[in-house]
């Protein structure tokens, strides 16, 4: 009971965590001024590629692609920019972002060296960011990257697409304009939490892929719930007999009390955070960061999670 009690917490302050952050978006299909771009078959995956990425960075919910698509053709919409997909979005599915993209450029060569063949891939990619309530664009985007790879060629489609020369490139493209879609927002700080503990460094699962740079400060905290009664020491989980009633009615008493304590029980605890500390992260990678420790106010708990949210840059 009490392991399925905890389960059940966790999942309320992950969820609480995740709300503070995300921003539904939806991405609508690519457009493409290129034609070399169609050989790769790279416009039909970009928007799936790009709504994955969204979704790695931790601060988007990005919409089931083929649920909205079976909407929109029941009500004979068309998957495009327009004020009725704008209208089905965000009054329907609650979308707060429409995302459109457009392939500016994109260049694949081959250099023979002895026998080793290598590849150059540039690519060039736009983004539009549309509010949904009022179909206003909110912010215009542009990147370019460009990278070496293997004389293999890959399609889109294709799982090792990822690792050639077009898929890194695309990849390096995304990440950013993500980076600048979350700066131009202004979301709110990120939040993660820490995986491990080495000394004076934690790893944090918070990395590049959600926009975090070496340098960053975070504050360190925990959750904690109110089980004690301010004016007693009695735990509030457990059964509570008042003395005059139980010398009346010992069994009405006990029963009342098992009805109060199942109702603590499926009532969500209050939670406060404790603050531990700062850190901030010295190394980061894509998908986690490693931060050395600046400040510690308090111990760090022997168990449970310790929780990391963003420090505003004036608080460095």
């Amino acid at each position: 009971m009490q392991l399925h009690k905890t389960f059940l917490l966790l999942l309320l302050v992950m969820n609480a965590a995740a709300s503070l952050t995300a921003r539904t978006v939806f991405v609508l299909p690519f457009e493409n001024k290129e034609r070399s771009a169609e050989r790769y078959k790279l416009p039909e995956a970009l928007a799936v590629t790009f709504g994955d990425m969204l979704r790695e960075n931790g601060r988007f919910t990005v919409y089931d692609r083929e649920r909205i698509k079976a909407a929109l053709f029941e009500k004979k919409i068309p998957l495009k920019s327009g004020r009725q997909l704008f209208d089905l979005l965000s009054d329907s599915f609650t979308v707060d972002y429409i995302f459109s993209g457009e392939v500016r450029s994109f260049r694949v060569s081959e250099r023979i060296t002895g026998r080793q063949t290598n590849t150059v891939a540039s690519v060039e990619i736009s983004i539009r960011v549309i509010d949904a309530d009022s179909g206003r664009t909110v912010q215009q985007l542009s990147a370019r990257a460009e990278t070496n790879g293997s004389g293999i060629f890959h399609t889109a489609e294709d799982s090792m697409f990822t690792s050639s020369a077009p898929g890194v490139a695309v990849r390096e493209t995304f990440l950013k304009l993500i980076a600048g879609t979350v700066e131009a927002l202004r979301f709110p700080p990120l939040a993660g939490t820490v995986i491990k503990v080495d000394g004076r460094r934690m790893y944090l699962n918070i990395g590049k892929d959600s926009a975090a740079v070496i340098g960053d400060m975070f504050e360190l905290f925990r959750y904690e719930t109110n089980t004690v009664q301010e004016d007693s020491t009695v735990s509030t989980n457990a059964p509570i007999i008042e003395k005059n009633r139980l010398s009346t009615n010992t069994n009405a008493a006990l029963l009342e009390a098992k009805k109060e304590t199942l109702r603590r029980m499926l009532k969500p605890p209050a939670m406060k955070a404790a603050i531990l500390g700062t850190v901030r992260i010295v190394d980061i990678y894509s998908r986690f960061s490693i931060a050395e420790t600046v400040t510690l106010t308090a111990p760090l708990p022997a168990s449970g999670m310790i929780f990391v949210r963003e420090l505003p840059l004036s608080a460095y």
